[in-house]
């Protein structure tokens, strides 16, 4: 998997055999600030591309797609890109990737160490005392 989880519309290839593709969704947009192609420690292990536009993805997928599985929060989307139905959201690989996300490189278990050694409220609003207010609902 790769570190981006705030920008929509991006696509990510694994089959197993080239190195992963990940088509950044890039859009030429006058009114919106979008991020730009990401450029970091993960990025010389994937292959990034920028996908101008969000339905352009059809045409970047390969052809045959029986093998293609999808995963991700809109099947209609896949259905849509003739991914099988039973591709979508696979259960084998769900649990494979629920399995194995609960093991910890030791780097994340540092992060974790030094999380757990700050004060809630600092944690939770960035170091400012928030006040409370307690009320019935």
């Amino acid at each position: 998997m790769v570190p981006v989880t705030q920008v929509p519309n991006c696509w990510l290839l694994v089959d197993g055999v080239n190195k992963p593709k990940l088509w950044f969704y890039l859009p030429v947009d006058y009114w919106h600030n979008v991020e730009p192609l990401p450029t970091s420690f993960w990025t010389e292990e994937v292959e990034v591309v920028a996908l101008p536009k969000a339905d352009g993805i059809g045409s970047q997928l390969p052809a045959a797609r029986g093998n293609i599985g999808y995963i991700g929060p809109v099947p209609e989307r896949a259905l849509q890109l003739d991914i099988a139905a039973s591709n979508i959201n696979p259960k084998g690989v769900i649990d494979y990737l629920h399995y194995y996300r609960a093991y910890k490189t030791d780097y994340e278990l540092a992060c974790m160490r030094e999380a757990q050694k700050m004060r809630g409220e600092r944690s939770s609003c960035g170091g400012r005392s928030l006040p409370f207010r307690h009320e019935r609902v």
